[in-house]
């Protein structure tokens, strides 16, 4: 076990039996130096990579200070330091290893975080924000303290897992490309205010958790809806460039703020340049929940609704076409529909357009008019009847 107040390392240092202890002068490792944790380091003071730690067996463990990376930390094992990647630092997972970043103040990524078909777990929050900052690879990427992406996220032919909320903002991009075999699943929720998020074509993008936000989804690749859809900025448009699915037990907070407006303005609305696939079914459907907004976006009855009067409103509209369509599939969900209505509600497909559609039911007074005229009209057929039986 090693013991000091300073540790300059310039050669190979192996911390294998016990703890070995670095003072309050922290742990340099220059850009020639190795560092193999199989048991625990612990750091007393500021410390930096410029060459390479590597963890250990799923054994290797560095706790204490914080720890500054511009080299490169891969292995098998566990961080509880603070860490902070610069902006020439590499953290690697490699197959079949884990790297677990344990200090509650999260990581924040100025560098590479690369996944070589391993997981990177963050306790705190991730942040992928500097410029210059790239998550790629495959693998899977754990974020308990979410994920705030403005930069780069790229993830090419393998599965890649993302865990914990993810926020895609700024000048955020996350791309998925490499065909059939690359396929990018968001466990959690995703919420894309960002530049984009691209599926390659043949390529999969699927979201188990509530995707918000007006953020394009660019590609001709295919997005699996398998959560949540509340999409737009209250309310807007969802724009995706490729193929959609909305899956089984699936939702939709559909909001609308004026009935006089337009589609991906005034009321949420799925623009897609492919096809459209209705996956759910009729015991597992896509429940549609609609929201009506004043002009501030507050919940509140929606301007010029008349309850009177007959609406259609598109809700998804498909360049390639609609595939599993059946009005069974879908429930349609007024609780947080504000105004008075007596009319009903029903979803269509019109061509390559979902319409969501409302149909009045006619005033009293109207019934009162049927009922009379309907009176008059069984009377004079009476007094026909009598006269011609006198004729008789």
């Amino acid at each position: 076990a090693l013991d000091a107040y300073r540790s300059n390392i310039t050669g190979t240092l192996r911390v294998f039996d016990g703890i070995s202890r670095i003072g309050a002068g922290g742990l340099t490792v220059n850009s020639a130096g190795r560092v193999f944790v199989t048991s625990t380091l612990e750091l007393g003071g500021a410390s930096s990579n410029q060459g390479r730690i590597t963890l250990m067996d799923g054994m290797g463990l560095i706790n204490g200070s914080t720890l500054g990376n511009s080299g490169l930390i891969t292995g098998d094992g566990q961080i509880a330091s603070q860490v902070t990647n610069l902006a020439t630092g590499e953290i690697r997972s490699e197959a079949g290893s884990t790297i677990a970043l344990t200090h509650a103040g999260g990581l924040d990524n100025r560098g590479l975080l690369a996944l070589n078909g391993g997981t990177l777990e963050v306790t705190g929050a991730l942040t992928n924000t500097t410029s210059g900052a790239v998550v790629s690879g495959r693998g899977s990427l754990i974020a308990h303290g979410g994920l705030t992406n403005s930069r780069s996220m790229n993830f090419s032919s393998g599965t890649t897992d993302i865990y914990g909320n993810v926020a895609n903002t700024g000048g955020g991009t996350i791309i998925t490309s490499g065909g059939s075999a690359a396929v990018t699943t968001f466990h959690d929720d995703l919420s894309h205010q960002g530049a984009e998020i691209r599926t390659s074509e043949g390529s999969s993008t699927v979201i188990f958790g509530t995707l918000s936000g007006s953020g394009a989804f660019t590609g001709t690749g295919s997005v699996f809806i398998e959560g949540g859809l509340n999409i737009g900025s209250s309310p807007g448009l969802g724009s995706f460039g490729g193929n959609l699915s909305l899956g089984a037990n699936t939702t939709a907070i559909w909001e609308i703020n004026d009935v006089n407006g337009a589609a991906g303005t005034n009321w949420d609305f799925l623009q897609i340049g492919g096809v459209l696939s209705i996956t759910a079914t009729t015991a597992s459907p896509h429940t549609i929940y609609l929201t009506t907004l004043d002009f501030q976006n507050d919940p509140a009855t929606v301007a010029n609704f008349d309850s009177a009067s007959d609406y259609s409103f598109a809700y998804a509209s498909a360049t390639g076409g609609v595939t599993g369509f059946s009005t069974d599939k879908f429930v349609i969900d007024t609780g947080d529909f504000l105004n008075a209505f007596a009319g009903d509600w029903s979803i269509t497909l019109d061509g390559n357009t979902i319409n969501l559609n409302y149909s009045a039911v006619p005033e009293p007074s109207t019934y009162a008019a049927l009922v009379g005229f309907t009176a008059l009209g069984l009377a004079i057929w009476r007094r026909r009847r009598a006269a011609n039986q006198q004729h008789m």
